[in-house]
């Protein structure tokens, strides 16, 4: 537009040029062909917008330039068989380009033998275009800055409506890109909404519902510099200011859910709910109050007569403070054995095969944290072998951790498959009770691993198939033997 006023200076006043450009912004939408391709009137929008004040108030530009934001980007850069934005462009063997996640499975494979444009069979190598990359970073870079840019402007001039769906945009923008890679410009979009959303405006704030203020403060929270660097960096004081307003603001999420249920507002309730378990899962630590609690609360005040799931979730989340459990049983007047599971804990691995040649204890399968103390453990394996020659070293085993992870004691089963010592078979079985110390140290917050060694060196293999593990709490009567049977498998493809 400034080369274009500088062509016609003296002939044409700028903000004649301006006015027309205008107008050329309302009318031409992101399809219309021209020299510099669909992404100049994003580009002209912009240049409008800083030249104009007049521009974030009308009507029929505005829709016109939040069109050609959310309009697609070139041809060249979208991915030809998903017609997405690409990340990571290659070139096939054939010379057609595609998104790396098109064109290769997560072992960096091909999808496919046969070039899906030509037909023509392909080499497995593809190679990377690092100029496209480079365009496709800085295209994505400038649109995202100029919906900021946009957004900025028209919550200024309190252009709302239009600056709710600028923001729509970018939002959208952002998850499709991710927002660790535009960290910067992801803050700045949410700080924005959040500015938005204190405005004394009754009908903007109506319109921002609590999964919109979870979404805004999540993002604040993942870019913080104390999230992104670590916690144990200095922050400034302006910093720390910011952190102790963003608290309050969760705190907020939490009375305001309260608030709903004290005042029968079911539905809402429910939102303001929801909006605090999107807190819990992306930013856990900032809550409070254990969603579970709140919504038990609101099942006691919605008249629910079956509130034992309710109130088992609160204890799965509280059950490391046994203070806190203790608290708990007393306000809902029961004990703790009404909140525990005293069912046995089943562990079942279908099958093995692994020939890691390392002389370390691998995990096959890990109970949940235990909530009683167990009397004895019974194993069942359908088949166990190694390598079936040269040295013996694969073990079966049973590990017992406390609440932290750490070792409390490992059991070696069955002995070293193949040796004098080894007393389990082709199909081992074993019940270990409680005078054995992988039982008898047991407690309330441990778990059980099914671990297994290959051993080191060349050639080594394990295959294991139905291993089955039961673990029974105390006083626990009915010790049933678990039968496992092996299934023909004709075409040994198992």
């Amino acid at each position: 537009l400034g080369r274009v006023a500088e062509l016609f200076r003296g002939r044409v006043h700028e903000r004649e040029l301006t006015r027309i450009a205008r107008r050329l912004v309302a009318k031409l939408d992101s399809t219309t062909s021209s020299e510099d391709g669909p992404s100049a009137l994003p580009e002209l929008g912009m240049n409008i917008l800083e030249r104009s004040k007049s521009a974030a108030l009308d009507p029929s530009f505005l829709k016109g330039h939040t069109a050609n934001l959310a309009a697609e980007a070139p041809e060249e850069l979208l991915d030809p068989l998903f017609f997405t934005l690409m990340v990571d462009p290659v070139v096939l063997s054939s010379g057609y380009v595609m998104d790396r996640s098109s064109a290769l499975d997560e072992e960096g494979n091909l999808k496919f033998h046969a070039c899906p444009f030509t037909r023509a069979d392909l080499k497995e190598e593809v190679y990377p275009i690092i100029s496209l990359k480079r365009k496709l970073q800085e295209f994505k870079q400038r649109r995202l800055q100029h919906m900021v840019e946009t957004a900025r402007r028209l919550l200024d001039e309190q252009s709302l409506d239009q600056f709710r769906e600028v923001m729509s945009t970018a939002e959208h923008f952002l998850d499709d890109l991710g927002e660790e890679t535009y960290i910067h410009l992801s803050m700045k979009v949410a700080r924005m909404a959040l500015e938005a959303h204190d405005l004394p405006c009754q009908e903007l704030n109506k319109s921002t519902k609590p999964a919109d203020l979870a979404r805004i403060y999540v993002r604040i929270h993942r870019a913080a510099p104390h999230v992104r660097h670590g916690f144990d960096e200095e922050i400034s004081a302006k910093e720390e200011e910011e952190q102790t307003d963003f608290r309050q603001r969760i705190k907020g999420l939490e009375e305001s859910a309260i608030k709903s249920i004290e005042e029968l507002r079911f539905e809402q309730a429910e939102e303001w709910i929801g909006a605090c378990e999107t807190m819990k899962e992306s930013c856990p630590g900032l809550l409070s109050h254990s969603t579970a609690w709140l919504r038990l609360q609101l099942a006691k005040n919605r008249g629910d007569t079956d509130l034992h799931s309710l109130r088992r979730s609160v204890f799965l989340e509280i059950r490391q403070d046994q203070s806190a459990v203790e608290r708990f049983c007393q306000e809902e007047g029961i004990c703790l054995d009404d909140l525990r599971d005293m069912r046995p804990v089943l562990l079942m691995r279908a099958c093995i095969k692994n020939n890691l040649m390392s002389d370390e204890w691998c995990c096959a399968m890990e109970s949940e944290p235990l909530e009683y103390k167990a009397c004895r453990v019974m194993i069942s394996v359908g088949r166990f072998q190694d390598q079936d020659w040269g040295n013996t070293k694969s073990k079966l085993g049973l590990a017992l951790y406390d609440g932290t992870g750490t070792l409390v004691t490992r059991l070696n089963l069955f002995g070293t498959y193949r040796t004098p010592e080894y007393t389990g078979g082709k199909h081992p079985f074993r019940i270990i009770g409680e005078d054995e110390e992988i039982v008898k140290m047991a407690q309330p917050g441990f778990t059980y691993k099914l671990e297994y060694t290959v051993g080191g060196g060349g050639g080594h293999s394990v295959s294991v198939r139905a291993w089955f593990c039961k673990i029974f709490p105390t006083g626990w009567q009915d010790i049933t033997t678990i039968v496992s049977h092996s299934l023909a498998d004709p075409e040994g493809d198992e």
